[in-house]
């Protein structure tokens, strides 16, 4: 691997942007190819495909919906995977001037309609579980069973976001999950890996360059709007659940996705995986595959 980068360092080539061209051609292998469709004054850009009852995956700041989900791509063997970029990411855009969830669950729901999709089981991390929680809660008859993960919803408290930004030593969550520079970039490794990959200064600045340098002040009122947000006073969720977390998660803690099962109710399930932050899907994805999979084939 260390000769790979010095190779494309010294022709001059991006490792992240041979990186996403490899992604590209996975994800056609898997059967999955890229759309864009216009919802309203949004454009969403996402990929589709694969055998089965759908699977709506929806993903967070880390990453578009191609990096962020890129170990799951064995799921379409036995579910038609819908894997969109969430506005302000990726190839999704819009002239809308507003960025609160509600920009993000008409993207969604535009996406689905447009597949002609009813009804589909979502699965949501991080940002994206916030997303995939609210779908389900205000538009229950549009998601079949739920998995939400490293995502907090609405148990989350004040006194939580004080104890996290603590924890990183940061004034505000943009500073931890959008990074200002290629250092960010590191400290976004640290957060989602319990043993991040060894990664050189150069190749830092270029995974910065190539995936964190677009739409940022759009990112950043995105992650201003959410902390807005105020959890209804009465919420229910009707799907069958499953809540995963990564066991050493900084930024929210194991014991706050345990909150958010009981929170639910008896239809809820947790799990958390061994050795790992907040990107389970990435660090562990065998075994996360293995639990989203025994998780939709045995709950109703």
């Amino acid at each position: 691997m260390r000769m790979a980068w010095l190779a494309l360092l010294l022709s001059g080539c991006s490792l992240a942007t041979f990186q996403s061209k490899r992604l590209d051609r996975a994800y056609g292998r898997a059967g999955l190819e890229q759309r864009d469709v216009q919802v309203g004054d949004t454009n969403v850009r996402y990929w589709v495909g694969g055998e089965g009852e759908p699977l709506v995956l929806l993903h967070g700041f880390g990453g578009d919906a191609k990096w962020s989900w890129m170990n799951q791509l064995a799921l379409a063997k036995n579910h038609r995977l819908v894997v969109p970029d969430m506005v302000w990411f990726g190839g999704s855009h819009s002239t809308r001037d507003d960025f609160g969830l509600e920009l993000q669950l008409d993207a969604v729901r535009g996406v689905m309609a447009y597949e002609g999709i009813e009804r589909a089981d979502v699965a949501g991390i991080s940002y994206g579980g916030f997303v995939a929680f609210y779908l389900a809660f205000l538009h229950p008859e549009q998601v079949d069973r739920l998995v939400i993960v490293d995502s907090p919803g609405p148990v989350f408290t004040p006194s939580d976001l004080e104890e996290s930004l603590a924890r990183f030593g940061a004034g505000d969550a943009a500073d931890i999950v959008i990074p200002r520079d290629y250092t960010g970039v590191r400290t976004l490794l640290e957060l989602a890996y319990e043993k991040p990959p060894m990664t050189p200064p150069f190749l830092l600045k270029d995974v910065y360059q190539t995936m964190f340098t677009q739409q940022v002040d759009e990112k950043r009122k995105l992650l201003a709007e959410l902390q807005t947000v105020q959890p209804p006073e009465l919420w229910e969720i009707r799907s069958q659940t499953l809540v995963i977390w990564g066991e050493n998660d900084a930024l929210f803690p194991v014991d706050v996705g345990r909150r958010l099962t009981t929170a639910i109710g008896p239809h809820a399930r947790f799990v958390s995986l061994p050795k790992t932050r907040h990107a389970p899907n990435i660090e562990k994805w065998k075994a996360f595959n293995r639990e989203v999979e025994g998780f939709l084939r045995r709950a109703p």
